[in-house]
């Protein structure tokens, strides 16, 4: 069974949001499984998930993108929300570190 998180807006160009997660995610204990610049996803697992984030331009300057996770296996309590939590606050605060506004 999946999840999939809130449509979040990010008030920064899609390549910068894009190598932000590439970026930010493994920190986060997140392991990058594929990458597909050309698709604007990126695909992440943690021990027991798989998620895949989508990242997409809105305009010039602001970019989009939201997250499906699934478990690998189905016996243990999902954790959906927490990760979707951890992937917001690592762009959050990778942007914030990097990219001042």
């Amino acid at each position: 069974m999946g999840a999939r998180s809130e449509l979040e807006v990010v008030d920064q160009p899609w390549p910068v949001v894009f190598d932000a997660f590439v970026q930010a995610l493994p920190a986060s204990g997140f392991r990058i499984a594929r990458i597909d610049p050309q698709r604007g996803h990126i695909a992440v697992e943690t021990r027991n998930t798989r998620v895949t984030i989508a990242v997409g331009a809105v305009d010039a300057i602001t970019s989009e993108w939201i997250a499906t996770a699934e478990q690998k296996i189905g016996v243990l309590p999902d954790r959906h929300e927490r990760q979707f939590t951890t992937i917001r606050d690592a762009l959050s605060d990778y942007l914030a570190a990097y990219y001042a506004v």
